[in-house]
């Protein structure tokens, strides 16, 4: 049944009368098979016990609709309903075939899929080393950089380096644990605590690990830079962090997965590029090239081969 919100009572109505009539329908075939064959030739078809399942299925789901319970699981057992369109295979000759053609070439296709899980892996592997931590980025501060200070406390607010960026502005030492007052920026943008950023001292090695877009400190820091100083830096807001990126093994494998189906993948290769520079493209294009042009179509070429 076609759901959507808002729906119309006609058409909600139309729809469950369809459901009800099929439903009817195909129980009604069930039994009379059932009563022709006997149970145990009837469960000798394969077919028969698809379509005995689709039928029960499709009255529990009745039956807990005239209930009113259900829920999510309700609309689980709704989508139960399109593998009615599968009832079609029986009588469609060329539909049967082509289905009984995609089930010989699992075989054949479980070992091609072995392969393109250790290319994710792989190149999930390889994106973590390369991107890992570098999709942070301080677009609503124009002005500001992002920055990860160690938190030296018992109790720190926020994970180790470089699992965290936030976005500073250097400010003076005679400032420190006080609001320094920052002007309106491009396009009415400014810090996130409105008009204010808190100014702090921070005591850390500025290195690439804490700042991998600013390689010096700004000019107020206090000591050797090239060791552990003290750097004065105002707080703006939070870093923005992208949907697609590679900081641990669940969304690299994702962010992989979305690059090989074309899903907006031109989009994480830019902010690669963004962030660690031109070459990164070797390694999207390379991606694209070894994941989509050459494995998923090896899985066409051996579907084409068994229907030959």
């Amino acid at each position: 049944m076609v759901e959507r919100h808002p729906q119309p009572q006609l058409e909600a109505t139309i729809m469950d009368s369809i459901n009800y009539v099929l439903t009817a329908y195909f129980a009604l075939e069930m039994v009379i098979k059932l009563l022709g064959l006997g149970v145990r030739k009837y469960v000798e078809d394969t077919m028969n016990v698809f379509d005995a399942i689709v039928v029960v299925v499709s009255l529990v789901e009745i039956g807990m609709t005239a209930n009113g319970s259900g829920g999510s699981g309700l609309s689980v057992l709704r989508t139960f309903r399109l593998l009615r369109i599968f009832k079609l295979a029986r009588s469609w000759k060329e539909l049967n075939k082509i289905i009984n053609t995609i089930f010989k070439s699992l075989a054949s296709i479980a070992y091609l899929s072995l392969i393109l899980l250790l290319i994710i892996f792989i190149f999930a592997l390889l994106g973590m080393q390369l991107f890992g931590y570098r999709y942070y980025y301080c677009d609503p501060y124009p002005g500001a950089f992002k920055l990860c200070p160690e938190d030296d406390t018992d109790t720190p607010m926020f994970e180790l380096c470089p699992s965290h960026f936030r976005c500073y502005m250097s400010c003076s030492p005679d400032q420190v644990d006080q609001w320094v007052h920052v002007s309106v920026l491009e396009d009415d943008a400014t810090s996130q605590f409105f008009d204010q950023a808190l100014c702090e001292r921070k005591t850390f090695l500025w290195d690439a690990k804490h700042s991998p877009e600013r390689p010096e400190p700004p000019s107020t820091s206090q000591g050797n830079t090239s060791q552990v100083a003290d750097h004065f830096v105002a707080l703006m807001g939070e870093s923005d962090i992208m949907r697609h990126h590679f900081d641990d093994i669940y969304i690299s494998f994702i962010t992989i997965f979305q690059i090989l189906t074309g899903e907006n993948w031109n989009t994480v290769m830019y902010d690669g590029m963004r962030s660690t520079g031109e070459l990164a493209v070797v390694y999207f294009v390379l991606l694209v090239v070894v994941g989509n042009y050459i494995i998923l179509n090896l899985f066409l070429a051996i579907l084409l081969d068994n229907f030959g």
